[in-house]
């Protein structure tokens, strides 16, 4: 394996609130956002007023905090038919069609429970076409900073030749040695630890560094699936481990399957406690979003070295 080049990127998804209450509130806003007033506001910036919420901070605009007052059916109803199934499954979903107020026309709405003995839940908004682009806005109007989901690390790396790649544990650990001090990171555990299982069976990431709060995990990015389809009812496994290394194919190009993409394997930073899913919850103290963000460019650092 050739030389590496590193770029992180940070993806934020959901808004927290404390108290169900708030999550009323916040859904009027978004149910007003075409309206006069919510321009109004982006136009003079009127101050804030802070409202402490357990340990982060939440601001309301003056006039967005006397808005929300406002009553909408529309929210009732989604309100109402929320909070029945979250205090059952401590989740709830629903997509809208063209039946709905505009802001809400193609979008799913998802409410869960951050943290129940705290009242804590998350809001996360997502359109089609614009992804989540509603949420990040109305989180910017609230004044509320989205929760953290992962600090990610993309390692590219050359190919070993036109079809293959060749991913040397050995080499990233040792880099990864000098921010993760007295680990045993062995690369001959995490190339076999990806050639374990299944054609059934979904391979996880395997872990670098937990400390109880943060986890970090080694993946394969843009490269080709271990099982691939050979023959009806057959799948190929492509991948091997030889010592610390493990090889695979390329992945095809999405424009011209007759080209292979650059390989890449990603380093991802996450929250170390997980659902009942095995899935990182989100992060959504400052304190701890600060510590991954650190962390993320200590990393980048020695990589970039």
């Amino acid at each position: 394996m050739n030389a590496i080049c590193a770029a992180n990127d940070i993806l934020y998804r959901g808004i927290p609130f404390s108290g169900w209450e708030s999550v009323e509130k916040a859904l009027n806003v978004f149910a007003f956002r075409k309206n006069k007033w919510l321009k109004e506001i982006e136009k003079k910036q009127l101050p804030d007023i802070g409202v402490i919420l357990g340990s982060y901070k939440m601001t309301f605009s003056a006039v967005v905090k006397s808005a929300m007052q406002d009553e909408h059916d529309f929210v009732k109803q989604l309100v109402t038919e929320a909070k029945g199934v979250i205090q059952t499954y401590g989740r709830w979903k629903r997509y809208y069609e063209n039946n709905a107020p505009k802001p809400f026309v193609k979008t799913t709405v998802i409410i869960e429970i951050l943290d129940k003995a705290k009242d804590l839940y998350c809001l996360y908004i997502q359109t089609e076409k614009i992804a989540d682009m509603q949420e990040e806005y109305l989180a910017s109007v609230l004044g509320i900073a989205r929760n953290l989901l992962t600090a990610r690390i993309s390692l590219d790396f050359d190919p070993e030749d036109n079809w293959h790649f060749a991913f040397d544990f050995d080499k990233v650990f040792g880099i990864l040695g000098k921010v993760f001090r007295g680990q045993k990171l062995q690369g001959s555990k995490a190339a076999e630890w990806f050639v374990t299982g299944t054609t059934f069976t979904e391979t996880s990431p395997f872990v670098i560094y937990s400390n109880g709060v943060l986890m970090v995990t080694i993946e394969p990015g843009q490269v080709e699936k271990r099982f691939v389809f050979y023959k009806p009812g057959e799948f190929k496994d492509t991948w091997e481990a030889d010592g610390a290394v493990l090889r695979g194919l390329l992945d095809e190009s999405y424009n011209n399957p007759k080209e292979k993409q650059h390989p890449s394997f990603l380093i991802n930073i996450q929250n170390a406690n997980v659902d009942e899913y095995g899935k990182s919850k989100p992060i959504w103290e400052d304190q701890v979003k600060h510590n991954v963000q650190t962390l993320t460019s200590r990393i980048m650092a020695v990589l970039l070295d």
